[in-house]
C-alpha cells in the first residue's frame, strides 16, 4: 500500500516568500537589465546646461568673446539684456573685441543689437529733452510709463489677428527699432503691427499713447524722421516695446512748425506731393551755375531766405534731391547746399530741405577738403541707405575720411534760435 505524502503546513510566512519571489519574477522579465546594468554601471541622464554668463570674469581674447556669445546662444537662443551689458561692460574700452562680439551678436539676434554705450547716450539725451517739456506733458509721460509696466491693462492685450509666418526661425529672439510706418494710430494707444519685409514677425500688439489720435496716421514719416528710436523686441511672436514712446516730443516740434507758419494742425493740413528725380552731381553743378536769388523767393521761407544772404560769393548753392528711405516707405524732397566761409579757414555746409519740418544739417570741414567732402555729403543724403537722418542725429555715421570734422542736426523750433546756432561759426 502506497504510502501517503504528508501535507506541508509551511505557514503563513511560506506564502508570503512566495508571492514575494513571483512578483520579483515579473518584475525581471518585464524590464530586462542592460549590459551596464548586469556590470554595475549605473546610468544617469543629464540635459545641456547654458553657461551663466555671470560666470565670465574676464575677456581678453577673440576666444573668449566667443565662449561668450555661446552663454546666449547654447543650447538654445536665448538674449537676456542684462547679461548682454554685463559681457559688454567686461570687454570695456578694447575696440577690436567689442567690435567682434558686437558683429556676432547682430548676427544672431538681429541688425539692432544694442551697444551699450549707445543706450546710455540715448538715455542721456531723453532726460535732457525731457526736463524742457511742460509740467503738465511731463505727468502725462510719467502716467505713461507707469501704465506700461502694468500686465493686466487692456491695452497691453495683443490684437487677435494674426499674421502669416513662416514655417520656421519665427520662435527665435530678435531685437527690432519701431518703425512708425508699421504704426496704427488710435485714441490714446496704438497698434503696431509686423513690417512688410517680414524681417521680424510677431502678432499686432496695442500700447498705450496717451495724446495719439486717428489724424496721426497722416504723420507717420515725421514720426519716423523726428522721434529718437523705439527699442522693441521680438520672441515667440511676441512683441514686447521696452523704450517710452514719446508721442509728445515730435508733436511740440510740429506744433512749434505750424504756428510759424499760421497753420493748424489737422490731417487736411498735409497734402500729397509728387516726388522729384533725383539728378547726379553734376547736373546739380550745373543747375547752381543758373540759379539766381529769384530763384529761392518762391518758397517763401525766412530759413532759406537767410541762408542766401549769408551765402559766399566765392560758392554756388547747389540745388539736391534728398532722399529720404525708411524700411517701408521710400520718397525725395528738393533741398538746397549753402557753403559759408568761416575763421581759421573753415567752411560751413548748410544742408537745407524745403520742407520745414526736416531739421537743418550742418556739416564742418577744412577749406582744402571742400571738393571731396561736398561730393561725400551730396551722394550720401541721396543715397537708398535707410534712415539717414536718424543715424546722423544718433552720431552712428562716419565722414571724417571725406574731410567732414563735425556735423550736426538744427530743428525749426524757433527762427532766431536756429539762426543763432548758424551765425556763431562765423565768429
Amino acid at each position: 500500500m502506497a504510502k501517503k505524502r504528508k501535507k506541508h503546513h509551511g505557514g503563513r510566512a511560506s506564502e508570503e516568500l512566495l508571492q514575494k519571489w513571483k512578483e520579483e519574477l515579473i518584475r525581471k522579465r518585464g524590464k530586462p537589465k542592460t549590459p551596464k546594468e548586469r556590470r554595475g554601471i549605473i546610468i544617469v541622464e543629464s540635459s545641456p546646461q547654458r553657461q551663466d554668463a555671470r560666470s565670465i570674469l574676464h575677456i581678453k581674447t577673440i576666444g573668449d568673446v566667443e565662449a561668450a556669445v555661446k552663454c546666449f546662444t547654447w543650447p538654445t537662443l536665448k538674449y537676456n539684456r542684462e547679461d548682454d551689458f554685463y559681457i559688454q561692460d567686461i570687454i570695456g574700452g578694447d575696440k577690436r573685441l567689442m567690435e567682434h562680439y558686437h558683429q556676432k551678436m547682430k548676427n544672431y539676434f538681429g541688425i539692432e543689437h544694442v551697444l551699450r554705450k549707445e543706450e546710455k547716450a540715448r538715455k542721456a539725451r531723453t532726460r535732457k529733452t525731457n526736463s524742457t517739456l511742460p509740467s503738465n506733458i511731463q505727468k502725462i509721460i510719467i502716467k505713461n510709463s507707469i501704465a506700461k509696466k502694468k500686465e493686466n491693462t487692456p491695452l497691453n492685450e495683443q490684437v487677435k489677428t494674426k499674421p502669416q509666418e513662416p514655417a520656421f526661425n519665427v520662435l527665435k529672439p530678435k531685437a527690432w527699432i519701431l518703425d512708425w510706418s508699421c504704426v496704427k494710430f488710435k485714441k490714446d494707444y496704438i497698434v503696431v503691427f509686423p513690417p512688410n519685409d517680414k524681417k521680424v514677425i510677431f502678432k499686432p500688439k496695442a500700447v498705450s499713447a496717451p495724446g495719439s489720435l486717428e489724424s496721426f496716421n497722416y504723420l507717420n514719416d515725421y514720426f519716423n524722421d523726428r522721434l529718437a528710436p523705439v527699442h522693441c523686441s521680438v520672441e515667440g511672436m511676441e512683441l514686447d516695446v521696452y523704450d517710452t514712446i514719446r508721442l509728445y516730443d515730435a508733436i511740440l516740434k510740429f506744433a512749434a512748425v505750424a504756428r510759424q507758419r499760421n497753420i493748424g494742425i489737422s490731417a487736411q493740413s498735409v497734402k500729397t506731393k509728387i516726388s522729384p528725380a533725383t539728378i547726379s552731381f553734376n547736373n546739380a553743378l550745373s543747375k547752381a551755375k543758373q540759379m539766381s536769388i529769384e530763384d529761392f523767393k518762391k518758397y517763401k521761407s525766412q530759413h532759406i531766405d537767410f541762408l542766401v544772404s549769408i551765402q559766399s560769393p566765392n560758392y554756388k548753392v547747389i540745388p539736391c534731391v534728398e532722399r529720404l528711405a525708411h524700411t517701408n516707405s521710400d520718397t525725395t524732397e528738393y533741398a538746397f547746399m549753402f557753403t559759408i566761409e568761416c575763421p581759421r579757414n573753415v567752411i560751413l555746409v548748410v544742408y537745407e530741405n524745403i520742407n520745414p519740418d526736416r531739421s537743418t544739417l550742418l556739416f564742418l570741414l577744412q577749406k582744402e577738403s571742400y571738393k571731396t567732402a561736398i561730393r561725400e555729403i551730396y551722394d550720401f543724403l541721396q543715397s537708398a541707405e535707410t534712415n539717414k537722418r536718424s543715424n546722423l542725429r544718433e552720431k552712428n555715421i562716419e565722414l571724417k575720411q571725406s574731410g567732414v570734422r563735425h556735423y550736426r542736426s538744427i530743428n525749426h523750433d524757433d527762427f532766431w534760435s536756429w539762426k543763432r546756432n548758424i551765425i556763431i561759426y562765423k565768429h
